[in-house]
């Protein structure tokens, strides 16, 4: 049986309607991007470098905050769990980011680290996941595009290199997760994350 992916929906998280913290990156040092290693194409956003401030807004902590950038921010209970699950594909940061907490918001303990995903070169399985290409900017390898249509996600298996969260090349900005992490969220009963089956997503683009 084929291994089935979630795609962990960033923009559904930052747009959530009861009122967890999204967050802006306050004067953002940043660092280089992640190129491919053939082509050298820049695969994602510039990266932000410590120091990590940011300007929180909403009423309350969930356990994911997400923002603008591949990066988001995630609680001291997310972190501790994490590092003790044996997941992988995910860079958290040793130290807390410095932050700015809306107006009402009380002082509090808790604390939130910038978590960075890992870009790879897990192969999109082009033909069943009804991918219509306008017009490839990449190579082989990364196979970044601009996509026309997506009918669903379905990878190629025998790229996939076991990692639990990551992008994908020919779907790179669409961040993937394994139902290990979806089951490490649901039993450890973390809060405001939102994932969508990859049966579920799709896209129609116009240039």
């Amino acid at each position: 049986m084929d291994n089935v992916f979630y795609i962990l929906d960033c923009p559904a998280i930052t747009g959530n309607t009861d009122g967890f913290f999204k967050f802006t990156k306050v004067k953002p040092e940043r660092g280089k991007s992640v190129e491919c290693k053939m082509c050298g194409r820049r695969l994602g956003a510039l990266s932000w470098k410590e120091p990590h401030r940011a300007k929180l807004i909403g009423e309350k902590p969930g356990d994911i905050c997400c923002g603008t950038g591949d990066e988001f921010l995630v609680s001291d209970r997310f972190r501790t769990a994490w590092l003790d699950s044996g997941l992988t594909g995910l860079e958290i940061f040793r130290t807390a980011a410095h932050l700015s907490l809306p107006v009402g918001v009380l002082e509090n303990d808790f604390k939130y680290y910038v978590a960075r995903p890992k870009y790879s070169y897990v192969h999109l399985d082009a033909d069943s996941s009804g991918l219509v290409v306008h017009s490839d900017v990449g190579c082989n390898t990364c196979k970044v595009c601009r996509r026309t249509r997506l009918d669903r996600v379905r990878i190629a298996g025998d790229t996939w290199d076991g990692t639990h969260i990551f992008y994908p090349t020919g779907l790179y900005g669409v961040l993937l997760v394994t139902e290990d992490v979806k089951r490490f969220v649901e039993v450890g009963d973390l809060s405001n994350f939102c994932f969508l089956h990859q049966d579920d997503y799709s896209e129609e683009n116009e240039y």
